[in-house]
């Protein structure tokens, strides 16, 4: 078996800007959802740390205890002239869409697609840590940065020194080899 990874991994919940699919199903504390088209989707495995964060701000840590994968299918917006999925929704603008090569339209094109998607639990392990690491030094611990990707690789014992100098209170959550001291919130979950 190998040595247990460590994952920065985004959740969306309502602040999805990208129009391309309809999201995921995740649970903050609970599970992360994913499918067979995000890169690094095969890389992640039981025993890995996630650090779960949002556009934002870092929500907190988990380890995934199990993953179940089944065959869904995806429905992927795409551009009506060029068929990129890379499709945003504008608030206030119209037309509504705009994709990356910038034609714009009232409705994107929609089409399905067989993916295999991923869910990865972590049952009892998740770890509030809101804001406990800025964006910017979350960005500096990914392996390679891409701000286009939602599950990249961290270094896992630079995430470990990082949490511990936060001076924050700690509780651990176990990887297969390793403890990972995470930083807390001192206020409950949820509260600001």
């Amino acid at each position: 078996m190998s040595e247990p990874s460590a994952w920065l991994v985004t959740v969306f919940g309502n602040e999805r800007g990208y129009g391309g699919n309809a999201g995921y199903a995740d649970v903050l504390e609970a599970t992360y959802v994913y499918d067979s088209s995000v890169p690094n989707c095969r890389r992640v495995a039981v025993g890995d740390t996630f650090v779960v964060r949002t556009h934002t701000r870092m929500e907190g840590t988990a380890s995934v205890r199990r993953i179940v994968v089944e065959p869904v299918t995806k429905q992927r917006q795409r551009c009506p002239v060029c068929r990129t999925t890379n499709v945003r929704s504008r608030l206030s603008q119209r037309p509504k869409y705009r994709c990356k090569n910038r034609h714009e339209f009232a409705e994107p094109t929609v089409d399905e697609a067989t993916v295999e998607q991923f869910t990865a639990h972590y049952d009892g392990t998740y770890r509030a840590a809101r804001g406990a690491i800025s964006m910017h030094d979350l960005k500096t611990l990914c392996v390679a940065w891409n701000q286009n990707l939602a599950i990249q690789a961290l270094r896992l014992d630079e995430l470990a020194r990082r949490l511990e100098s936060t001076g924050a209170r700690s509780s651990t959550v176990l990887t297969d080899e390793r403890i990972l001291m995470v930083a807390e919130t001192v206020e409950p979950y949820g509260r600001e």
